[in-house]
């Protein structure tokens, strides 16, 4: 197959992995409503200067895309930042949050001083590169990469006292029309809660005292573990949903998230039958588009059919069941077809988001299903 046919491209166009490349081909399709994930996200900080965030979503719920979507909306003052290609761990590092905004700060007093900065600043500006470890190439232009060591030699509790040099300086800049700085945090919610509470949250109350918001996307799987005094420390914190197939609105969304993508390579008929596969989550749209585009491609068709998806979704359902550990699988089963469970049976809610990960089960409002590909290897007597 050449790297010209129109499969091939569709394949390219379907690339699920990097959200960054939707807004860049032009691809994004901005979600309906007022109240997804972007659109709340800008609201609260054209309501506030400095708010602090956190939202939690699901795997391939989007979380990335719109943090993404947000940064778009807020303008130079907002960063993209993914915390495990900046430190070690992971991100979950003990004052990593106040690091980044330290080099925001910098970027920002940079701009404001016409792209120059006070030379009592420069110490401080190299201290905190020193307790960076990055993984590649930068993702953010907070980072210089000529300041960067082979490997960290400071941990962010070490520098966290020269902020204050930072601090003062940036009040003064605010007071004479400085933007406020957004913080838009990524990759943090592959951490266990645990670790989050140890490592990240503490920070977060410390920020407003340097006037930068944050927003930070975290796991559903922290839900059970947020009490009053964790939603206490933030403006707002909520749960994105998946998209409702039973909604004109959402399915018109998931619709276009597609023609934004194929080029009119999908008729109606495929779009349709992608969208009842995808359980409403758009990564798992983008997956099945992607897989049926390349059933199609092997056999030398020269267009999707619905038969393609059919048989990439039973596929993708099956594969999704067989990476269930016994022991989950049994549980699932008997929770799969409604059989009555013992007390120590139950799935419970770390269970629900590991079945998740797995792509067995969808959550909407609160409520958990089988993921429609699951139920289409099960109609082939596959499945549980």
């Amino acid at each position: 197959m050449s790297d010209g046919t129109p499969l091939t491209r569709l394949i390219n166009r379907l690339d699920f992995a990097r959200p960054g490349k939707a807004f860049g081909e032009g691809w994004y399709v901005t979600p309906p409503g007022s109240e997804h994930v972007a659109a709340r996200i800008t609201s609260r900080f054209e309501r506030a200067s400095a708010p602090l965030l956190l939202f939690l979503g699901g795997v391939g719920t989007g979380k990335s895309t719109a943090l993404l979507a947000a940064q778009r909306a807020l303008g130079a003052r907002a960063h993209y930042l993914t915390l495990d290609t900046l430190f070690d761990e992971g991100g979950a590092r003990p004052g990593a949050l106040l690091v980044l905004a330290g080099l925001a700060i910098v970027h920002a007093l940079r701009v404001h001083e016409g792209g120059t900065l006070a030379s009592r600043l420069w110490p401080t500006w190299k201290l905190l590169h020193r307790s960076l470890k990055v993984r590649g190439r930068p993702s953010t232009p907070l980072v210089e990469p000529s300041l960067l060591e082979a490997g960290a030699s400071e941990t962010p509790e070490t520098v966290l006292g020269y902020l204050e040099v930072l601090a003062k300086d940036w009040q003064e800049a605010r007071k004479h029309g400085a933007p406020p700085i957004a913080l838009l945090v990524d990759s943090i919610d592959r951490r266990t809660w645990p670790q989050f509470e140890k490592a990240v949250l503490p920070d977060v109350g410390e920020l407003a005292a340097y006037d930068v918001g944050v927003v930070i996307a975290g796991s559903t799987a922290w839900r059970v573990a947020i009490d009053d005094d964790v939603r206490q420390r933030f403006h707002d914190l909520w749960s994105a949903d998946t998209y409702s197939l039973s909604n004109p609105e959402d399915r018109a969304f998931l619709h276009a998230v597609l023609a934004a993508r194929d080029e009119g390579l999908f008729t109606e008929a495929v779009r349709d039958a992608i969208v009842d596969c995808s359980g409403g989550v758009v990564r798992d749209l983008l997956k099945v588009a992607d897989a049926a585009a390349r059933d199609a491609a092997a056999e030398g068709a020269i267009a999707v059919e619905v038969r393609h998806v059919d048989a990439a979704a039973s596929a993708m359902g099956e594969d999704a069941i067989g990476l269930l550990t016994p022991s989950l699988r049994k549980l699932f089963d008997k929770w799969h077809r409604g059989e009555p469970q013992d007390a120590d049976e139950r799935l419970d809610n770390a269970a629900f988001e590991s079945l998740r990960a797995r792509g067995c089960v969808v959550e909407r409002g609160g409520e958990w299903s089988v993921h429609p590909l699951v139920r289409r290897a099960g109609a082939r007597g596959k499945a549980a």
